[in-house]
């Protein structure tokens, strides 16, 4: 990938085969985190799969779901995936999934966990690479 085409990526349709899969792995954490996948929830996994290209994203998303992978696995294998830009993209994304629903703790905590995996700065708290 050129040095353009990596600092132009400004949204999920942009992303690379490993990296959606990748954001569908984790889509599955954060729709699982609260136990319960309600239709407002489903209607953002909608929205962000049509952007991300549509029938070939859900078919990464239903590879996610009948994955056995648990948290930590998962965690581990899309820490190395993607580059910093990629990972701006996939947070957001699973941000905005995020919110659709107060998910409580346990949504906050996984994003916590991939924003440090990633090294991302989220909020007040900069992670130090």
């Amino acid at each position: 990938m050129s040095a353009y085409r990596e600092n132009s990526r400004e949204s999920i349709s942009d992303l690379d085969d490993s990296e959606k899969a990748a954001l569908a792995k984790l889509m599955r954490l954060v729709a699982r985190s609260d136990g319960d996948l309600s239709t407002e929830e489903r209607a953002k996994i909608d929205s962000i799969a049509i952007d991300a290209g549509g029938d070939s994203f859900w078919a990464l998303l239903d590879a996610a779901a009948a994955s056995e992978d648990d948290q930590a696995t998962i965690l581990a294998q899309v820490a190395s995936v993607g580059t910093s830009d990629a990972h701006e993209i996939m947070y957001g994304a699973l941000y905005e999934l995020s919110i659709v629903e107060a998910g409580g703790d346990g949504e906050n905590e996984l994003l916590d966990q991939i924003a440090a995996g990633w090294k991302l700065a989220i909020g007040d708290d900069p992670v130090e690479s």
